[in-house]
């Protein structure tokens, strides 16, 4: 079954009763591009590739802190042929866009402002994963970088000075204690380019 965009918008609107203004309208390039994605295995290190959850912002949705997207056109077309689940945590989490940027400070998310918005990352965190699971789970995760919910590899140090310290944002962790793969973009696409 597919699960695409306006479907993942009902249910989740219907699940946690999100007010119309929470959930932006997906951009036209998950119109044109994604809604009529179909499940089709690809390899991909190994591992068959069926459906791939995608940080919402990555695919143009205007969901990020500032109220623009981190549209990454290259990964869009890399992943033609996959169902896609967009995600967005910080906005499942009841967060509003725009909205304060915010950073792990010694292990919990605050704005620059000092207020915690910890429980809405978590709660965030824990109803994407049950979008995902809803959508019948997903083989892979590709998540924005250096986010408090989605970095994989590397966050913001909590200083909001801009500077990088190796670790992982809420959501990442939760998927990751459930046995997920995630990426980031560019690790995606290099095994994307790598097989072909």
């Amino acid at each position: 079954m597919l699960f695409g965009h306006f479907h993942a918008l009902i249910f989740l609107r219907r699940r946690y009763a999100l007010a119309p203004t929470a959930l932006v309208c997906m951009s036209k390039v998950l119109g044109v591009r994604l809604s009529k994605f179909v499940r089709l295995e690809h390899r991909l290190g190994g591992t068959s590739i069926v459906r791939i959850a995608v940080s919402a912002c990555l695919l143009g949705e205007n969901c990020k802190y500032s109220g623009g997207n981190n549209l990454c056109p290259k990964l869009v077309d890399a992943l033609s042929g996959h169902e896609v689940i967009p995600v967005c945590p910080e906005v499942l989490g009841g967060l509003p866009i725009p909205r304060p940027p915010a950073e792990i400070v010694h292990g919990e998310v605050r704005t620059q402002a000092g207020a915690s918005v910890d429980a809405a990352f978590r709660l965030g965190a824990k109803r994407a994963l049950d979008h995902i699971e809803a959508a019948g789970g997903c083989d892979l995760a590709v998540l924005q970088p250096r986010s408090p919910s989605c970095g994989a590899s590397e966050v913001y140090d909590g200083t909001f000075s801009g500077r990088l310290v190796p670790g992982s944002g809420v959501f990442v962790r939760l998927l990751r204690q459930h046995g997920l793969c995630v990426m980031q973009p560019d690790e995606f696409l290099t095994e994307f380019a790598r097989l072909g």
